[in-house]
């Protein structure tokens, strides 16, 4: 450079500021926890309303499964995936710096998330086929635009 100069920033308070804002988009831990309490949260909605994470509704209960609750075997309820409660229960979320798993940790949980030979598939977590929907979507992202404005 044939001509140039140099220049420092001398007030403290903006650079105090400066280093906040840097810090806070460095640390996203609150970020994925609050991503994790929104998906969880989505995931209890569906089992309440009974439908997939895409608004599909769960195919009903057979009706050898309904007399089999009325005739005292299990809780009793009507509720689709909701007859002990452990289920629904066990969804939960695991946030880090860096990502957010959730999910359920029932072994059983895949079988009604896939269906098998005698058990319909009851899908209450997004599937990697069809991906976060779009709703599901619109809340992470306020979530992560609501975090970077904060830290500005």
């Amino acid at each position: 450079m044939s001509f140039a100069f140099n220049f420092d920033i001398r007030n403290e308070e903006f650079i105090k500021y400066l280093n906040s804002t840097i810090s806070k988009a460095n640390n996203l831990s609150p970020v994925m926890e609050e991503i994790g309490v929104e998906l969880e949260s989505e995931i209890r909605l569906n089992f309440e309303q009974e439908q997939t994470p895409y608004g599909e509704p769960w195919k009903a209960l057979s009706e050898n499964t309904q007399e089999s609750r009325r005739s005292g075997k299990g809780s009793g309820s009507n509720k689709i995936l909701r007859d002990t409660g452990d289920l629904f229960n066990s969804i939960t979320y695991n946030a880090d710096q860096s990502e957010v798993e959730v999910g359920t940790s029932k072994e059983y949980g895949a079988v009604h998330q896939e269906g098998s030979d005698e058990i319909p598939a009851r899908i209450f977590l997004p599937t990697e086929e069809d991906g976060i929907p779009n709703d599901w979507q619109d809340a992470i992202d306020e979530i992560v635009i609501d975090h970077f404005r904060t830290a500005v």
